[in-house]
């Protein structure tokens, strides 16, 4: 995975994209998706355990908007599936 080859020129790339944001609202999107949650679950704790950029992590989860994707999730007290 690109996160962890601990190179500052991939860091910085990846810190100009939406990618953390994208995938945290892709859970909003399928949240019943068990597969997607367990990646995305391994994605973030990758990046929170394993990268020694501070930065970066700030940056990550902050753009991930993560926090506001599962407080809206909570308020939800029932689902309709996409049709």
């Amino acid at each position: 995975m690109a996160i962890k080859s601990h190179k500052p020129q991939m860091y910085a790339a990846i810190g100009k994209t939406n990618i953390f944001s994208v995938l945290s609202h892709l859970l909003a999107t399928y949240p019943w998706n068990n597969f997607l949650q367990l990646k995305l679950m391994n994605i973030f704790e990758d990046t929170i355990e394993n990268i020694d950029n501070a930065e970066f992590r700030e940056i990550g989860l902050r753009k991930s908007e993560l926090g506001k994707v599962l407080m809206d999730l909570s308020g939800t007290t029932y689902f309709r599936f996409n049709e």
